[in-house]
């Protein structure tokens, strides 16, 4: 937020149904999960994120990395280390190139040992892990930095207090920032929707955002032909 740089895109999934048009993640994804077929939905966004990183870097828009959401059983599956490597190569794309953000929910999953080998095989491989919608009463919290996460994403209910001016949440946001400093996590806001969330974080010293504020989710098709669309806040620093 300090130099209004794109450092990573994060890939959403949409179905576009001709009746309701295009239809968010909660919508369909519960209909796959209820059909066994969550891992096989994780994995064909994985393979497109990856290769939208590609393209990206091929027009001079690169970043980073891309980060694609992670559900629970597409992590618990027996062959993802194997399925991630295949999609990697497909792409022509090092693993490194991908995060991958998993809910703070999954720290209370009751197989939790497992979940952290899974993720601990996955940074193995170079993939970055962020942990998604993290609070201050998160579960488990003080474990993060001898977890095997990367990043956190602070929850977006905490963030629209700020433009809210409510003391406690105001604390809240402060202390996972510093908490996330001090634990040499890295930290982005979610749900930075107008130019006084903007504002709030960058006084804060927040190191990276994302929400309306900074730039609206866009079709790869369109970044490509017209760039990020980052708003004239993002780019006043």
């Amino acid at each position: 937020l300090s130099t209004g740089d794109v450092v990573s895109a994060e890939c959403l999934a949409r179905w576009t149904a001709p009746e309701f048009g295009a239809l968010s993640p909660r919508a369909f994804v519960p209909l796959f999960e209820q059909a066994g077929l969550a891992a096989a939905l994780g994995l064909h966004v994985i393979g497109h994120a990856l290769a939208a990183w590609a393209a990206l870097r091929d027009a001079g828009l690169g970043v980073a990395q891309v980060s694609v959401n992670l559900s629970l059983p597409h992590l618990l599956q027996d062959d993802l280390v194997a399925a991630l490597s295949d999609a990697a190569d497909r792409a022509g794309v090092a693993l490194s190139r991908l995060e991958v953000e998993l809910p703070s929910h999954a720290l209370e999953h009751p197989e939790l040992p497992l979940v952290l080998n899974r993720l601990a095989a996955l940074r193995a491989l170079g993939v970055t892990v962020c942990l998604d919608d993290a609070t201050p009463d998160c579960g488990r919290l003080s474990l993060l930095p001898d977890l095997p996460i990367d990043r956190v994403k602070l929850d977006g209910t905490h963030v629209a207090a700020l433009r809210a001016g409510r003391p406690a949440q105001r604390a809240a946001v402060d202390a996972m920032l510093a908490y996330a400093h001090h634990a040499g996590l890295r930290l982005t806001a979610e749900c930075v929707e107008d130019e006084a969330i903007l504002r709030a974080l960058r006084k804060r010293r927040c190191p990276t955002g994302q929400g309306y504020a900074l730039a609206r989710p866009q079709p790869l098709a369109a970044i490509l032909h017209g760039g990020w669309g980052l708003s004239a806040a993002a780019a006043r620093c």
